[in-house]
């Protein structure tokens, strides 16, 4: 695979109360939050027939564009023989999800040492709403025809060797991971219009330019652009409100040095990094993040503590 971003050490001591805040909710909830993905669909214990021999050849298609496969996890994808049901009906395929009605739903290949490029056979996947590829060596460009895939939800495409832009379309998704690929350009002001995206990780990549002020009237609910070379909002005085966003990672991102407005903006943040920013104000006295948002009459400032606020705010997350 090849070389992969890795987050910077923070040492400069003029942060060290923006470290005290935000770097314990990065290493504590960075994972939980960021990291995890949303579970895959299980198959219905009851089905109706077998795989569509479109969507069976869809696969052997798509398995055609693997060039290394060293632990044979795609073996038992074989066009088989039609009284063998377990290799002719793709539904019982290592990593293939089928819904009630035999039609593929989830593509749950993470982690399996793949090598290759993704086919554009998936396009005749009409029911896929999962696709996790994700730990793999798959390389090339993001598919443009990803925008085509209408009932595509979840895509989870990180620690592979992806390389060019971020399509701009990229149809209904709800989860889009895209982490530590070499991935370079900008982020197009379309995906922070995504309706119904709620989750959005691209750290560790190449990428650069300004945040889009349409991030403020995006759905997203986390948001990790760490380890990237991208710079703050540049109109953030025509901004007042990013309600939706909850976590965020800006860590190693050009922001400093006077705390962005456009972050105090965030009336719902429970976590948030600025570890590396280049930021050398102080933080406002109104600026708070976690459970003490939602107290109401609060003297200001937040955090008369920060790490005593960091922690009251992990030990109230549930178990």
């Amino acid at each position: 695979m090849a070389n992969k971003i890795y987050h910077k050490h923070f040492t400069h001591p003029i942060f060290f109360f923006i470290a005290s805040v935000f770097v314990l909710e990065s290493l504590t909830t960075t994972t939980a939050l960021f990291g995890s993905m949303t579970q895959p669909p299980t198959s219905p214990r009851h089905r109706t027939g077998k795989c569509t021999k479109k969507e069976r050849q869809a696969l052997l298609h798509f398995k055609s564009y693997i060039r290394y496969d060293p632990e044979g996890r795609l073996t038992t994808w074989t066009p088989g023989e039609e009284e063998k049901v377990a290799t002719n009906d793709c539904c019982y395929w290592s990593g293939v999800t089928c819904n009630n009605q035999s039609r593929v739903t989830s593509l749950e290949l993470g982690n399996k040492d793949l090598e290759g490029k993704i086919s554009p056979s998936l396009l005749n996947l009409s029911y896929l709403n999962y696709l996790d590829l994700s730990g793999n060596s798959f390389n090339g460009t993001i598919p443009m025809f990803i925008g085509s895939m209408t009932q595509l939800r979840y895509l989870y495409l990180g620690w592979n060797d992806f390389s060019g832009t971020i399509p701009s379309e990229l149809g209904c998704l709800q989860d889009l991971y895209l982490y530590n690929n070499q991935l370079d350009g900008t982020i197009s002001e379309k995906v922070w219009q995504l309706p119904k995206l709620q989750r959005l990780d691209v750290s560790s990549n190449f990428l650069k330019g300004a945040i889009s002020e349409k991030i403020e009237k995006s759905n997203i609910l986390s948001v990790n652009l760490s380890n990237n070379s991208l710079e703050g909002v540049p109109l953030e005085a025509n901004m007042s409100n990013i309600s939706s966003i909850e976590d965020i990672d800006l860590s190693s991102c050009k922001l400093g040095p006077r705390f962005p407005k456009w972050i105090q903006t965030m009336k719902n943040l429970s976590s948030i990094n600025l570890a590396n920013t280049g930021i050398s104000d102080n933080i406002p006295e109104d600026f708070c993040v976690g459970p003490s948002r939602r107290i109401e009459n609060k003297p200001k400032p937040c955090y008369t503590n920060p790490l005593a606020s960091a922690e009251s705010k992990l030990a109230s997350k549930p178990g």
